[in-house]
């Protein structure tokens, strides 16, 4: 039974990103139009990466792996079909690597489930998984990079870490920042220490390539708004957080305080709030996006042992994700996603 609900939470989220996806000619969003611009420049054989035209609002130079996919479909006029069949699955796969991290490393009740339920409850979560970006790279790519690095499957960890990095730059250094905080709390020399160093030696030039154009970038945070959703947030930041984060999300984190003696996957799940905190005063649109997954991980996780609590906390699970999905299926099949969908 449990299974069956997993299969349909993924399938519900498939459902909406092929409708999506039907529903215009186009991939939704205009941040895929200024990552396209940017893959159009190494299509014609330029360096976009430290093209200052390619930097865009953030003042910064992007990653080049998800541009360069992108080129041989621009190459053969096809790049707008390849988007948009992308787009169908980047919202299930995004799910699905949170649930699968959750079914393979917890107690094999309906954690899964609830964790799952809880994302689908979360606009922010629909937000950027479903757009076909980086971020949604991110999103899919680090529920797997905890996986392996659980199941010490090292090189399968070191090579998803990488794809974040090189696909997104720093704020996927923040995602790895996790991983190295572990092993400095944990402090003990072994075979994941090792693969955590290399990992991070191999991301150096994207490293220095962030830093290098940090300080602008931050001056621009500071000082401008980026997309819609920072907009909505620094003129509303309460309202905002309620049905961007999901009320679901913030209904069901007080049941956190019943969390005791943490396993490592609720570790690293606390390792990536802090991690991500500096996100607040710079991105704070982004960091309430990021955090639905560490924030889904612990509110699944944690024990609930009081039936009546249990009762509430599976009633307003169902009834935010499936009211959040409806939403999400009204607003953007019936092309108003300017709404909730800004970049």
């Amino acid at each position: 039974m449990r299974n069956k609900g997993l299969i349909v939470v993924v399938g519900l989220a498939f459902l909406l990103s092929v409708s999506i996806s039907l529903a215009y000619s186009v991939p939704i969003a205009q941040d895929f139009h200024f990552h396209l611009g940017i893959a159009k420049l190494y299509a014609k054989g330029e360096n976009a990466l430290f093209n200052a035209e390619a930097f865009g609002p953030n003042q910064m130079p992007y990653p080049p792996l998800l541009h360069l996919v992108f080129v041989p479909f621009i190459w053969f006029g096809c790049v707008m079909e390849f988007g948009r069949v992308l787009q169908c699955f980047f919202y299930p796969l995004a799910l699905f690597s949170c649930i699968y991290l959750v079914h393979k490393n917890s107690d094999g009740g309906n954690e899964a489930l609830y964790c799952g339920l809880l994302l689908m409850s979360s606009t922010a979560f629909f937000d950027h998984s479903i757009q076909v970006i980086p971020q949604a790279i991110d999103m899919i790519c680090y529920p797997l990079a905890v996986h392996f690095f659980l199941k010490e499957k090292m090189l399968s960890f070191m090579s998803t870490c990488l794809i974040m990095v090189y696909a997104h730059g720093l704020i996927a250094l923040l995602l790895f920042t996790p991983f190295i905080l572990h092993e400095l709390i944990t402090f003990q020399p072994t075979k994941t220490s090792f693969y955590v160093i290399l990992t991070s030696f191999l991301s150096f030039p994207i490293l220095t390539l962030s830093l290098t154009y940090l300080l602008p970038g931050l001056q621009y945070h500071l000082g401008g708004i980026q997309n819609a959703q920072e907009a909505a947030f620094l003129a509303h930041p309460l309202s905002f957080t309620i049905f961007y984060l999901g009320p679901a999300m913030l209904i069901l984190s007080p049941f956190l305080i019943q969390l005791k003696n943490p396993s490592n996957l609720q570790k690293l799940a606390i390792y990536t709030i802090l991690a991500l905190t500096p996100m607040l005063f710079f991105w704070p649109d982004r960091f309430l996006t990021y955090v639905t997954m560490p924030l889904a991980i612990l509110i699944s996780t944690t024990n609930i042992e009081n039936p009546r609590l249990k009762l509430f906390y599976i009633f307003i699970l169902t009834g935010f994700a499936g009211a959040n999905y409806l939403s999400n299926w009204y607003v953007l099949v019936n092309k108003a996603h300017h709404i909730v969908m800004g970049g």
